[in-house]
């Protein structure tokens, strides 16, 4: 699929510098349609080939992660988009857990990008990152198992300050494709909250969400076995 798509990209390219003073102001208008839906195929390829890449049981390399190096790297990734939107992020110290290296780095990515995505438009965005060690017996969490229950998790919330959204689609937005805005509002492919899903469910762990519109933003709770 991406040999194709180069090539639609590379020659929409090249006809918009060789031929721009030739098309008519309706012939620009459709080159650049053609240029964003075909930078919106990509974006979804590549989101596509990560979610592929997480099912892959060659992959998944458990290592010691010290979890605030992966936000340090995730706020790095994400300087220029931070400046641009005035966000603050605000953590407390991080565990170290046994994980995927590069999965905690596309969870953290996910969850932090949205945030800043769905920043109200008159507030500056604030990300609260919290921890705190909880008990398997205290989880109120449809499909944990028993053995679960013994165990000890660590609960790292991503509370925001943005638009929020219904509770109703607290399980809606974990599905693969499923958008609550449509693209003109908010670009995205709909596979983000999808792939923090199913990496938590590889570390054998849970992420859940709540939230109420234009109120106190969105908060999800991811749940890690500290074991």
């Amino acid at each position: 699929m991406q040999e194709p798509l180069r090539k639609i990209q590379a020659f929409s390219e090249r006809l918009k510098v060789r031929n721009a003073e030739q098309l008519s102001s309706d012939g620009m208008t459709n080159l650049l349609k053609i240029n964003q839906s075909a930078a919106r195929m990509q974006q979804l390829i590549n989101d596509l080939l990560i979610f592929s890449r997480t099912a892959n049981l060659r992959e998944r390399i458990f290592e010691d992660i010290n979890l605030n190096e992966t936000l340090e790297e995730v706020k790095e990734e994400f300087q220029e988009m931070i400046e641009e939107k005035r966000a603050t992020i605000i953590s407390d110290v991080l565990p170290n857990i046994n994980g995927i290296r590069f999965q905690m780095v596309q969870l953290f990515s996910n969850l932090i990008s949205n945030a800043i995505k769905y920043a109200k438009a008159d507030e500056d965005a604030v990300i609260e990152i919290e921890c705190q060690k909880v008990s398997g017996e205290e989880l109120q969490i449809e499909g944990v198992r028993d053995l679960q229950r013994q165990n000890i998790f660590y609960q790292i919330s991503f509370k925001d300050n943005g638009i929020g959204f219904d509770s109703i689609y607290s399980e809606k937005i974990f599905v693969i494709f499923q958008r609550l805005h449509n693209r003109t509002e908010y670009d995205g492919t709909g596979i983000g909250l999808a792939l923090c899903r199913r990496i938590v469910t590889n570390h054998n762990g849970f992420i859940v969400a709540e939230s109420r519109p234009r109120h106190a933003g969105a908060v999800f709770y991811v749940y890690l076995p500290k074991q």
